[in-house]
């Protein structure tokens, strides 16, 4: 039979006593005057970052739900005097539009599976089999993931440029 006491557990036959450790005095220790300034500048230089790398995406929104006279206002309107939806519904309402969102979909969707059967079959071939030069593959490949996307915009726009599919 188990005591009432939670503080009891039974190990191996015989009922043993665990250390209460919630009887210990818990001593507090004061956050330092200076500590508290340092967390109140990061926490400003946060707020003001924040702030300046905001700005553009809440001047577009803004903008956005403006009237073309109210964008094309010398002084500028932090909020919209005249709110409209009438850009979107423009946009909406091109068929050109449209279409370029119907290919671009195709295309992403496209791409997306292509790439993920490639890369599946490819992970499990690594996974599964022992070959040859897999250490080497590996190695090459994460080599090659640590190459930053943007080192290949020069190359890609030679090759746009070659195959004069450059602004067309």
């Amino acid at each position: 039979v188990a005591p009432e006491d939670p503080r009891v557990v039974r190990l191996d036959t015989e009922w043993r006593d665990i250390p209460h450790h919630s009887t210990r005095k818990r001593t507090t220790r004061g956050t330092s005057g200076k500590r508290r300034g340092a967390t109140w500048g990061w926490n400003g230089l946060a707020v003001v970052l924040s702030v300046f790398f905001g700005f553009p995406i809440y001047w577009m929104l803004n903008t956005a739900f403006k009237t073309s006279a109210d964008i094309n206002q010398i002084k500028p309107q932090f909020w919209p005097h005249h709110f409209t939806l009438r850009a979107f519904r423009e946009v909406l309402d091109d068929p050109i539009f449209r279409d370029d969102i119907k290919n671009s979909f195709i295309i992403t969707l496209a791409a997306v599976t292509i790439g993920l059967v490639v890369g599946f079959l490819g992970a499990l071939a690594i996974a599964r089999f022992r070959f040859a030069g897999r250490r080497v593959f590996v190695v090459v490949v994460l080599v090659v993931q640590m190459i930053p996307l943007i080192a290949l915009t020069i190359p890609l726009s030679l090759l746009l440029d070659a195959y004069r599919l450059k602004n067309s």
